[in-house]
This record gives structure tokens, C-alpha cells and sequence, in this order.
């Protein structure tokens, strides 16, 4: 229901008046509406279908798409200027700015995208303005006459900690529900660590027309939708998003036409280079049962996914012959050694093909695939996922591990972001230098000077000393104060930067404190690339920063659809950024690379042994010594079926091992087969939860470790080790904890063959390529997380035999060999 408050604009009565601000406070307080017009005038401004957020659903700290229906009621075409009200902890409004153009008397829908406070009131004030054309290319319009405005309200606003992934499928979630679960309204997995909510029942015609409005999903999965819906802007904002990191998963619907024809589908270019080959309609499904559901589901009566009235559609996905190697990678097969799942390499995302219809009976009737048997495979993912009847139920296994793990305690892994980037050395040397000063004039002007004076019988001039010495000390510390102020724009900062080998665009984040030594105003702009929308925006740590603002707070404009740039007051203080860059890959940065060794010819390659140790020689030119240094080799997933992958604790699933490095100067090569103390992967990130290290639960530190560790930990969240169940740990433990890095995780990576390079760069620039003013460079100094990732040749699981026809045979099947270590790597 949208309530209109009409306000006359000749004669205001005092009863009126006390009506109009009565329905205010009534549109500002009435829960769970999703919008409200608080003035008439000439244009309605009106959220479309609930769209505050991808399915109306959105995440303090993150970007949000608005999707506005806009009817204005003039005569004449004209230029709107919609204005979205943000936040910003000094006080100031970041005022969201997009022009759209009115079409009289019918309404028409636009998006625009604005960087949501990580905490969230109740509303956002959106306003529509006229639009006056300006001299200005940084801001081509003004805001003229104000000319309607609505405060909007998001359908549900989601805990920074939960996950998102997006399902375009008019039947279900695909299995992948089973991620959202939660017992007792717990912002936790039970069986894992972080919990994912699941937006479903989305169609292509609702999803957003800028990457920005994708940010906050780590995955989308495509089910039934109709790609053809996607019109043109759609598609380049969704080519976008994986090419920035996102992983685009697409099932194969029963009727796949206009997926299997390019003219057609405007996704085509993102697809593995496969031939789609529908498998024989005798196929029985059964035989691949354990790829979607565990040994309980499948030993359980009335399981049978081949009836006679379930027709289920299977296709092979066949490489092109003319495919390079990284855009076919086989990821699962059947028992036979078809290609059920494939993927290519975008950019820095990637674009997963599934050949099986999960919309089919079987599927729908069973609620599979099951989450932690399927999805983890092809998400890169750890943790056991049950139903909340599974859960509640202490008769059972699960039920008695889910009585384990109530009562966990938050451990933060990027909670300290602020601390990191805070400039307070100079601000405590300015203190110091004050305390100093003050307590020497006290001294000198005080008891000190008086019995100087007192001995030399010159008291009577007590106050001509006491003028002097406060001059002489004022002097002092307006000299003092003038030569620490700052002279020129500075930033600390706290920054990743990742580089999948071979592929045209590295990706950048960086949060900062930029010092502006100047009163008035600043512009920074983040560099674009052709093709990228950057993004720079004021940032603010998860409780919403410093509760004191300036008195002097004013507004400042970001274009809403291309906001690479920003001007902002400043008052000679530090302005908290985070800026976001995805581009051509940087000539200052240049990441490792494979070189040939001096016994070597031909082109320089990678590979991983029959142990999981990494042969080859690497090198890199970065801007300092990387320290800290993690490789991680990946040979492929644990057997399909085998006994340690159907554990109902959530295991492993990937067979890798890793090994580390103190400190890799840039020149110097390294020879990966000298690294020693290779261990499986597990372990080594089982080290990265406090539990395992020996740190007390009870600690009321939030935070455990080193920066280091806790950075190396958020390139593997999602592969954090599951609460922990022993005789001495019954109850309660840890709980992994991460706001702010959603979608700059590296675990999927785990789901195929690569090796990955992950290292820390101290005391480094900062590798978004930012300028200010004019163009000049900002001089910068913090730390760096460094991810590189070379992919290697496809691997596919095989099939344990005992679950292959009934358990006959012996050893394994299909055709990967590093699913032959039943551990998967630990």
C-alpha cells in the first residue's frame, strides 16, 4: 500500500501541519512497509515490484540495485535527476545521483545502485529533481526543482555475516536451500560455519542492469529462467560480475534450446566451448546417486530416481576440439567417464555448465541434489548441510552433533579492518608535543619560574614573566603544530590484489584512510578500464564508525551507475574509503609467473607430481618482498561415493597439499621443488580456526592470530574447518566469522587442478590505481594480500567401486587418478 500525503502549497492551518507530520511519523514507523510517497508533486517515484535489493533482499556494507518506477505527469519529455540519500560516518550525505529520461504520462522503471551504511536504518530517502544541464564533465547535472520523493524500505535486510547466492528457477532452489538452514534463528550453519541465504523465484527480467547490483552474490545459479528475457544491458552487467570474480553456474533446463544456440542467447560468449549431447533416454540415474545424495539418503526406502514417469534429461558436455584448455575443464563426470560439469575461466570468475535437469521429478521429489554431496563439489565448499527435521532429531547422528554445537563463540577474520588503516602515529606525536609543551609552560610560568625569580629577588616582576613565557611557549607550539600538519595527500591502507595466469584482467580492493591536509573539497577517481565499472565510496567499520560528525556536514554527489569517482568536503582530516578495481592487469604489479628453469625449453609450465607437490619455477616483479608465502597444489576431488567423503562431518572433498615460504624477493626465482614440509591442505587450514591453535574460547578477544594468518584464512573461508567433535570438545567451540570480504573468496578454486600462490606484501603502495585532483597519484603505504592462481589440466573425481553397479569391481573408475586418496588432502 503506498499512502500520499498531499501538502497544499498556498495555506497551511496549524491542524493541517500537525496531520501532515502525524502520517510522516506514521510512514516512518509502520513495520515491514517496503515504500511510502511523502509528497505529491509532479513525478511518483515508486519501488518496482519490491525491488530494493536482487529479490528485494540486500546486506549492510554492500552495494544494492534500486529498481525505481518512475510516472511522471508532465506534458513534455524531460531529464529526471533521481537522487538516492546514503551514509557517511563524518556526517556528510553521499547523495547517489542518476539522470533518467521521463516518458509523460506512463511510468517506466530504472535502476540505480547505491553503497549501502554497514548499519541500516529503516529507510532511504530517494527524491527526483529536474535535471539542469551543466558545464561540468565530472557532473554533467545539477538538481533543479525538487519535484517528488519517496522514502523505501528493503523487503529484508540480511546480517552482514550470511552469505548470498542468487537462483533463477521457478521451482525451488535447486538443492542449494540446504545452505540457508539454521536451527533456533542461529546466523550460523549448524554443521558448517557460515550460513548462505538462498534468493529464489527470480527471473532473468529482474535481475539488475550493473554489476554493482550483483556485488553482493558470490554465486548465481540458473535453473528454468529465459535467458532471452535478459534484454541487452542485462547481460554486459552479468558478463561484468564474473569477470570481477563471480561464479555463474547454469543447469541445463529439460528443454534447453536457447541455451544450445548462440544467435539466441545473448550469455553465448560465457559458456564452456562443449557440445551438448543428450545422453540415451535408458540412462538410469541411479547410477548417480552418489553424486547427489549421501550412503543414508540412498540405502532409504522408496529411493528410486529412474521410475517409469520420471523422465529426467542427462547431457554430456563434449570439449570442442578448437577449445583452449581453460575453456573445457571437465569437473564431474559419470561412473563411464561422460562430462557432467564443465566450466570456463572468465576473467577472474568463472562460468560452470551442469548437463542435468534438477527441475525433474526425481529431483524435486527427493529435494536433491543434496547440498553437501553435489553443490560442495562445484562450489569448492566444506560443511555437512542437513534439514532442520535432520537437526532437531537427537536420535540420529546429526541430531547429536547439532546438540554440540550451540553456544559458539564469534571469532572475527576481517573485524579490524579500521585498526588497520587508522593514521594515529602522527596524531599521538601531536599529543605528545602538546602534553610537553603545556607541562613545561606550567613549570617555567608556574612554581618553576616563581622560584627563579624568588632567588634572584625579582618577584615583583612575576607577571612580566609569566607573559613571557607564555608567549615563548605559544610560540612553540604553533612552530611545533605547523610542522607536524601534514602537507600532502597521503593514505594507509589495507588491500588484496588477484591474477588468474594467463587471463587479460587482474582485480583490486582497497580500504583506506586518505589524508587530506586542505579545507574545502577533494575529488579521487578510480581508474576504468573499457568495458569496467569501478567504484569508490565512503567506508565505515561494521558498528557505523564515530558517533560524533562534523557541524558542518554537507552533501556530496556519486554517479549511481558509473561511480568511479567521488567529491567530498574535506576539513584537513582523513576521509575512509573503500575503493574496488578491476582492469588490465597493472605494470607495477606484475604477479608470479611460470619461467624456465636453465635445463628447460619451450613454454613455461606448471605441474603437480603423484605427490602434491608443485614442480616448476616461479617468478615475480611485485613492488617489495612477499612474505608469508602459501602454495597450495590441487590435483582434483576426493573418489565420488568413497566412505571419508560421505562423513557426515562435512570432510574435505579436495585433494591438495600446500607448503610456505618466509619471504620471496621480486627477481629471485623460485623453485617450487625445493620447498619442503609439503601436508595435506586440511591441516593447514584447520590451523587457521583458534581451536586448533591451542587459543582459549573463552578469550574475550574477538580476534585471534596475526593479520597475516587472518588474511590467508579469508582466501579459504569457505573451506574453514567444521566444528570440531572429540571427547574433550562436546560442546560449543568457534565460529568463523567475516563481514566485509564476501566474494573474495579463493575456495572454489579447490573444486578443479590449480595451484595458488597467496603471500603478503608489507609496507606496500596500494594496487588500485587511484588519482585526486587533477591526476595526481596518491602517495600510500600499507599491506597487501597478494592471490595467484595458474589453473592445470581438467581432473575429474573418479567413482569409487563400491559404488559403481552395486560394488563390483575393484579400485576406482572414471578418469581422474587424484581421487584415489580417500582423505581428499586432508
Amino acid at each position: 500500500m503506498v499512502r500520499i500525503l498531499r501538502v497544499k502549497t498556498r495555506r497551511h492551518s496549524p491542524l493541517a501541519l500537525v496531520r501532515v507530520l502525524v502520517a510522516v511519523i506514521g510512514v516512518l514507523t509502520v513495520p515491514g512497509r517496503a515504500q511510502d510517497v511523502i509528497a505529491s508533486g509532479e513525478v511518483i517515484v515508486e519501488l518496482f515490484d519490491g525491488e530494493f535489493g536482487v529479490g528485494g533482499q540486500v546486506r549492510p556494507g554492500d552495494w544494492a540495485g534500486i529498481r525505481l518506477r518512475i510516472t511522471d505527469s508532465a506534458a513534455e519529455p524531460r531529464e529526471l535527476l533521481l537522487r538516492v540519500a546514503g551514509s557517511d560516518p563524518d556526517g556528510d550525505t553521499p547523495m547517489f545521483e542518476s539522470v533518467v529520461a521521463s516518458s509523460p504520462g506512463t511510468s517506466r522503471d530504472a535502476w540505480v545502485y547505491v553503497r549501502l551504511p554497514s548499519r541500516l536504518g529503516g529507510s532511504v530517502l530517494v527524491t527526483a529533481y529536474e535535471a539542469i544541464a551543466t558545464d561540468d564533465e565530472q557532473r554533467p547535472y545539477r538538481a533543479g526543482e525538487r519535484l517528488g520523493g519517496a522514502l523505501l524500505r528493503p523487503r529484508a535486510v540480511r546480517d552482514p555475516t550470511t552469505g548470498l547466492y542468487a537462483v533463477l528457477n521457478s521451482r525451488g532452489g535447486l538443492g542449494l536451500t540446504q545452505y540457508a538452514v539454521r536451527a533456533q534463528n542461529e546466523e550460523a550453519s549448524p554443521l558448517a560455519n557460515e550460513r548462505t541465504e538462498i534468493v529464489t523465484q527470480l527471473g532473468a527480467e529482474m535481475l539488475p542492469d550493473r554489476w554493482m547490483g550483483l556485488e553482493p552474490f558470490e554465486v548465481v545459479v540458473w535453473g528454468d529462467a529465459d535467458p532471452l528475457q535478459l534484454g541487452t544491458e542485462r547481460p554486459r552487467a552479468i558478463m561484468e560480475w564474473v569477470a570481477r570474480g563471480g561464479h555463474l553456474v547454469i543447469a541445463l533446463p529439460a528443454l534447453a534450446q536457447e541455451w544450445t544456440n548462440p544467435r539466441s542467447n545473448p550469455l553465448a560468449e560465457l559458456l564452456p566451448r562443449v557440445t551438448i549431447q543428450p545422453v540415451a533416454p535408458s540412462y538410469d540415474l541411479n547410477r548417480l546417486g552418489p553424486l547427489f545424495m549421501g550412503r543414508e539418503a540412498r540405502e532409504s526406502e522408496g529411493m528410486d530416481l529412474s521410475l517409469p514417469d520420471a523422465s529426467v534429461v542427462v547431457r554430456e558436455l563434449v570439449a570442442d576440439p578448437l577449445a583452449r584448455e581453460r575453456e573445457a575443464i571437465p569437473i564431474l563426470t559419470d561412473p563411464d567417464g561422460r562430462v557432467l560439469v564443465s566450466r570456463r575461466l572468465v576473467g577472474q570468475g568463472m562460468v560452470t555448465l551442469i548437463g542435468i535437469d534438477f527441475n525433474a521429478r526425481p529431483f524435486l521429489r527427493h529435494s536433491l541434489p543434496q547440498a553437501e554431496v553435489f553443490w560442495n563439489r562445484v562450489l569448492g565448499r566444506r560443511g555437512a548441510y542437513r534439514s532442520i527435521a535432520e537437526l532437531t532429531n537427537q536420535s540420529t547422528e546429526v541430531g547429536k552433533l547439532r546438540a554440540m554445537t550451540r553456544d559458539r563463540q564469534e571469532r572475527w577474520y576481517d573485524d579490524d579492518v579500521g585498526d588497520e588503516i587508522a593514521t594515529s602515529g602522527r596524531s599521538a606525536a601531536a599529543l605528545l608535543l602538546g602534553f610537553i609543551a603545556f607541562s613545561l609552560y606550567w613549570l617555567v610560568a608556574g612554581p618553576l619560574g616563581y622560584a627563579v625569580l624568588k632567588r634572584y629577588g625579582l618577584v615583583r616582576h612575576a607577571w612580566l614573566g609569566y607573559l613571557a613565557a607564555g608567549g615563548v611557549f605559544t610560540l612553540l607550539a604553533w612552530s611545533g603544530a605547523i610542522a607536524l600538519r601534514p602537507k600532502s595527500v597521503s593514505a594507509r591502507h589495507l588491500s588484496i590484489i588477484d591474477h588468474v595466469y594467463e587471463q587479460p584482467v587482474q582485480r583490486a580492493r582497497s580500504w583506506m584512510s586518505l589524508l587530506i591536509p586542505w579545507y574545502g573539497d577533494a575529488t579521487v577517481r578510480v581508474d576504468s578500464t573499457e568495458g569496467f565499472h569501478n567504484m569508490v565510496a565512503p567506508w565505515s567499520p561494521r558498528d557505523g564508525g564515530a558517533t560524533a560528525v562534523f557541524p558542518d556536514a554537507r552533501g556530496y554527489a556519486i554517479d549511481a551507475r558509473d561511480p568511479n569517482t567521488m567529491s567530498f568536503p574535506t576539513r584537513a582530516t582523513v576521509k575512509q574509503l573503500d575503493a574496488i578495481w578491476t582492469g588490465e592487469p597493472l605494470e607495477d604489479w606484475r604477479m608470479p609467473r611460470p619461467v624456465l628453469s636453465a635445463d628447460q625449453q619451450g613454454e613455461p609450465t606448471l605441474t603437480v607430481d603423484s605427490n602434491g607437490r608443485a614442480v616448476g619455477v616461479l617468478r615475480h616483479d611485485l613492488p617489495g618482498e612477499l612474505t608469508d608465502v602459501l602454495i597450495v597444489t590441487v590435483r582434483g576431488q576426493a573418489l565420488v561415493g568413497s566412505p571419508s567423503a560421505e562423513d557426515v562431518r562435512g570432510p574435505m572433498l579436495f585433494v591438495s597439499n600446500a607448503a610456505s615460504r618466509n619471504a620471496w624477493a621480486p627477481g629471485a626465482e623460485l623453485d617450487l621443488s625445493t620447498l619442503d614440509a609439503w601436508e595435506p591442505f586440511g591441516l593447514t587450514l584447520d590451523r587457521m580456526v583458534p581451536d586448533a591453535r591451542g587459543i582459549s574460547v573463552t578469550d574475550p578477544d574477538p580476534l585471534f592470530g596475526d593479520l597475516e594468518d587472518r588474511l590467508r584464512a579469508l582466501s579459504f573461508f569457505h573451506l574453514l574447518e567444521p566444528p570440531v567433535f572429540t571427547p574433550e570438545n562436546t560442546r560449543g567451540g568457534t565460529l568463523p566469522r567475516r563481514w566485509q570480504t564476501h566474494g573474495w573468496d579463493l575456495s572454489r578454486w579447490l573444486s578443479q587442478p590449480c595451484v595458488i600462490v597467496v603471500g603478503v606484501l608489507r609496507d606496500s603502495p596500494m594496487p588500485v590505481p587511484m588519482t585526486i585532483g587533477s591526476g595526481r597519484e596518491i602517495a600510500s603505504r600499507g599491506t597487501t594480500l597478494v592471490r595467484w592462481v595458474y589453473p592445470l589440466e581438467g581432473n575429474p573425481p573418479g567413482w569409487s567401486a563400491a559404488v559403481v553397479d552395486g560394488g563390483s569391481g575393484s579400485g576406482e573408475t572414471g578418469s581422474g587418478d587424484a581421487s584415489s586418496d580417500e582423505n581428499g588432502g586432508g
